[in-house]
């Protein structure tokens, strides 16, 4: 699910008429964008990671239809993929949603169909630049029709947008437990998104279970993952013994 795409940046522009002997105005050169380059979203003012030496940072990324269309210097991209249906967003500062970009991404591939839940895994607060966390409403702008599970790197909690948070019971009355942690949106008792620990049992112990065919699908997907990477080790600490039988 983090595998990003990014497109080469297109250009398509008119002919110029040059200036006719009776002095006609010179005609400007015409842009035009195809509408499959014209971005959904283009994300700027914020530190865009592109994790490529070439260019490892860029001013401007496009998304279209889940998927990284394009990155570089603002006026590139906008000029490339900016047409009038193209929400602009200024992150103040803050760092690129790739983890929203990257579960766009697999709900376009996968065509997920409205109302079902869609979980994902790894997301670290401990690494995160600059202390940009993310948030209830981060997944709420990008899923407003789904309910997101992002798994945290512990497996101690996830981040939840407000459809899975109402799924799963969690809301402004809702107590903290005793060794859990929800965390609440700044002056308000609402949960912003991030619930771990004891707070996050109940949520854990009632995640949909796999068929017995998507066991096997996802164990095999897994051990390619781990093969693509080199390892050759693996631990896993929550495997119950009709797990282990699959496995």
């Amino acid at each position: 699910m983090t595998a990003l795409a990014c497109a080469t940046l297109i250009v398509v522009t008119t002919g110029c008429s040059r200036k006719t002997e009776s002095s006609s105005p010179a005609v400007a050169a015409v842009t035009s964008i195809s509408a499959e380059q014209v971005a959904d979203t283009i994300y700027v003012g914020g530190d865009i990671v592109t994790i490529n030496d070439a260019q490892p940072t860029a001013e401007a990324l496009a998304v279209k239809g889940g998927k990284i269309l394009a990155v570089g210097a603002r006026a590139d991209v906008e000029s490339a993929h900016k047409g009038d249906t193209t929400k602009v967003v200024d992150l103040a500062g803050k760092d690129v949603p790739s983890i929203v970009a990257a579960i766009e991404k697999f709900r376009t591939e996968r065509s997920i169909p409205q109302g079902q839940l869609i979980q994902a895994y790894g997301y670290d607060d401990n690494v995160m630049p600059d202390g940009r966390l993310l948030n209830r409403d981060d997944l709420d702008q990008a899923f407003p029709d789904n309910p997101v599970l992002v798994g945290h790197v512990s497996m101690h909690g996830a981040v939840m947008n407000s459809a899975a948070l109402k799924h799963f019971g969690i809301a402004a009355a809702t107590r903290t437990p005793p060794g859990g942690v929800i965390v609440r949106k700044p002056g308000s008792n609402e949960p912003y998104g991030l619930v771990m620990e004891t707070a996050y049992l109940p949520v854990f112990s009632n995640l949909p279970q796999p068929t017995r065919e998507q066991e096997i699908e996802f164990s095999k997907a897994a051990q390619m993952l781990y093969a693509e990477s080199g390892v050759t080790t693996a631990h896993e600490g929550a495997t119950h013994a009709a797990d282990l039988e699959v496995m």
